[in-house]
Order: structure tokens, then sequence, then C-alpha cells
């Protein structure tokens, strides 16, 4: 029997672009980054368990939920109704409590692109972006063919990305052996997941030596490249209100890969897009 919990945590996990249970738990690095273990974690889709509250953080931004915005607080919420039971909640937690449970402004295209993009996402495993990021040689490598449909031999790529035969040869071995790449025919390599928009693990619940290499190699690929475009403000905003613009950015920033091609064209380029939202002062 399903509970409000299981519900809309299903919800909320569709919503992330997680097909399955099997593709959330597995996707986000199992047993050793959620620190729950998978019959565990599908008895709570099923409505026959309830996580113990301190497990719902990460649990949250496995699921790509922003702090305090609106679907972070739905699924607290929905947790503290199955916990309590309705009646309990209405008269003890409900008076004491202020929520929000509508995104403002999400227009209907919004929403459709946001569940158009969700059923073409691959989302990268903590085990996949380990072998990644262990030396930018490999993640020159992964960038390069995860933006092509084709295959390429290991010489072309010593070409093109202007790599040394021993360090691509060790690139293209690693990244085939965590399937990010796959060798289609003798000594030709494809990524599986080209044509689908790829999703990073949520750096907040990765290891710190791990995100540390994440950030350093995205950072030096992206200052390796020349700024071309650049859009800048300050507003002044209620910082608990304000929360609920993110997912409508990422949802934004993640909208650009309606232009991604996968065929090499006379002036195509790989390009880094990026949005922050940075917190200058209380005032």
């Amino acid at each position: 029997m399903h509970t409000l919990f299981s519900e809309t945590l299903v919800k909320l996990r569709k919503e992330a672009g997680f097909k399955t249970a099997y593709s959330f738990y597995h996707g986000n690095g199992g047993q050793p980054v959620l620190n729950i273990a998978y019959r565990n974690y599908l008895l709570m889709e099923q409505g026959k368990m309830l996580p113990v509250f301190q497990r719902l953080r990460k649990i949250i931004i496995a699921l790509r939920c922003v702090q305090n915005s609106v679907p972070t607080n739905e699924l607290v919420v929905a947790w503290l109704r199955t916990m309590a039971g309705e009646e309990s909640f209405k008269d003890i937690l409900a008076p004491i409590l202020s929520v929000k449970t509508a995104i403002p402004g999400l227009s209907p295209l919004h929403k459709a692109v946001g569940q158009a993009l969700a059923g073409n996402k691959y989302h990268i495993t903590p085990q996949q972006l380990a072998v990644m990021c262990a030396n930018p040689d490999n993640y020159l490598c992964y960038i390069a063919l995860s933006l092509d449909s084709g295959a390429w031999s290991e010489q072309d790529l010593i070409k093109k990305l202007k790599l040394k035969a021993p360090a691509a040869a060790k690139a293209l071995k690693e990244l085939t052996a965590v399937k990010v790449l796959r060798e289609v025919k003798p000594g030709f390599f494809a990524c599986p997941f080209a044509r689908s928009m790829i999703e990073m693990p949520q750096l907040d619940i990765l290891d710190e030596t791990l995100r540390k290499k994440y950030v350093k190699c995205r950072e030096a690929i992206i200052n390796s490249g020349k700024r071309v475009c650049t859009r800048t403000g300050i507003i002044r905003a209620d910082e608990p209100a304000f929360r609920n613009f993110y997912p409508l950015m990422s949802l934004n920033m993640s909208s650009a890969a309606t232009y991604s091609i996968t065929e090499r064209t006379e002036k195509s380029a790989i390009f880094a897009v990026t949005g922050n939202v940075i917190k200058i002062r209380d005032f």
C-alpha cells in the first residue's frame, strides 16, 4: 500500500529523470553514497518503509532538489504527514508549519520542457566520475566523445585533442572499463549516451576528494576557452522566496541541450554554459 511519502518520492524521482528505483539508487552511487541498502530504498517507494529523518537530506540532494525549494518542502511535508498520520499532523504539526506547495511562475512551457528533458537524461555515477576525473586526459576524452555520435580511432583522438599516445590509450581503456565509452569495432570508440542530456552526480553528496577533482577538471577545461556571452544582474530578494527561482534557472540552463548536436559541422564547437546565484550580503 502506497503512502503520501512514497507517492511523492516516486513523482520527484521521475521528474529528476530517473525512470526506475534501480536507476535512481545506483545512478547516485548506491549504498556508499546514500547510506541505504537498495532493498530498503525499494521498500520506501512501495510505501512499506519510512526513512529515518536524518537520511532525508541525501535523498533530497540525490533527487536534484534545491534546499528550501517547493519540491524539497513537498517531500518533507509528505514525510511528516506519513510519519504522524493525517489527524495528528492536522491537529499538532500543521498549525506550526508554513510551507509553500506550488512553484510560482513555472509556465506550462517550462513544465513541458522539463518533462521532455527528463526523459532523455543519462546520469553519470560517482564511480564513472572518479575515472573521468582521474586526470585531465581522461576528462578531455570523455568531454569530446560524449558530444559526438560517431566512432573515433585512437589516432584521430591523439591528433584532434593533441594528446600523447600513451595517455590516449590509457584514457580509452579506463573509460571503456566503466562504460563511459564503448569499443564499437576494433580500435574505434564511441560514447553510448552521446545523444542524451548528461547529468553529473550532485556535488553535495560526493566524497570530498572526488568533488575537488571534478571541480578542478571542469574549471580547467572552461578556463581554456573564450567567453562569448555574459549576462549578470544584481537584485535584492527575500531569500526563502527566491529559492523557488533556482529550479527555474536550472531548467533554463538545461534547455541549452536543445541546441546540442552530435555531428560535426563547418562551425561546430564545444561550449560551456554556466549559471550561478551568488549571495553577496545579508541586507
